[in-house]
């Protein structure tokens, strides 16, 4: 009977013992196969996330590939934007030069019969008027001053003959020069008029600034006698640089 007994607990600790292997058995292979889906699931995702960042990156080649033809288009720009800078520059220096051949000419058609002892190098005499008093222009001088961008200058008028006659009336004094391609003149007065009095010879001094930029500078004093309406004489000297 005892032994009944021991071979009936033997055999229902045996069959306990395969019937609890046999589930944690099937629980491992559901804890493997619980794996193997989360792995597949990683994988699907670590390749869409790849398929996205290919098309991320086509994206920006694409856009990459649009600067640099931007880039190529602007570097061509720019050349010609070159080329025509220095082609404007040539034709306003041409036009420079034209405007002042053209002052030049008309300082030239001006110039007229009044006598001087001056050289027409340094001081050329205008147009007169008729009948003016004989008065000569022994020198005219321009010189720079200490200041920067101011001139002094120096004129010397006298009589051509003995007459008792003075010589009254005002000296006006003009600054020329040509402005890019415009020839400009400034009347120039300050502080005031520069009075002309004399019956043999008078120096008149005086300072004036002149823009540095102007091209062709010169400077010219009329004399306007008292009793006329238009200069009886005029001279141009030029500005030294």
């Amino acid at each position: 009977m005892l032994v009944w007994r021991a071979a009936a607990l033997t055999v229902f600790f045996i069959g306990g013992y395969f019937i609890a292997a046999m589930q944690y058995r099937s629980v491992s292979i559901a804890a493997m196969e619980l794996r193997v889906d989360q792995s597949r699931d990683h994988a699907d995702q670590y390749l869409s996330d790849a398929i996205n960042l290919q098309k991320k990156l086509d994206v920006q080649q694409v856009e990459i590939s649009q600067l640099h033809s931007q880039l190529d288009k602007l570097h061509a720009d720019r050349i010609n934007l070159h080329n025509d800078l220095v082609f404007y520059k040539n034709l306003a220096g041409k036009k420079t030069e034209l405007a002042r051949m053209k002052a030049d000419a008309r300082e030239a058609a001006l110039v007229a019969s009044p006598a001087s002892s001056v050289s027409s190098a340094v001081a050329k005499p205008e147009a007169a008027v008729q009948d003016a008093s004989p008065v000569v222009l022994k020198s005219f001088a321009v010189n720079r001053a200490a200041e920067s961008g101011e001139y002094a200058f120096s004129i010397l008028l006298a009589k051509d003959s003995n007459q008792d006659k003075a010589i009254k009336g005002v000296l006006k004094v003009t600054l020329v020069g040509v402005e890019v391609d415009k020839v400009v003149t400034v009347p120039f007065d300050e502080p005031r008029p520069f009075v002309v009095d004399f019956k043999k010879s008078q120096r008149i001094n005086g300072e004036f600034q002149i823009p540095e930029y102007w091209t062709n500078r010169k400077i010219r004093v009329s004399l306007l006698e008292d009793g006329n309406s238009k200069p009886s004489y005029s001279w141009v000297s030029k500005v030294p640089d």
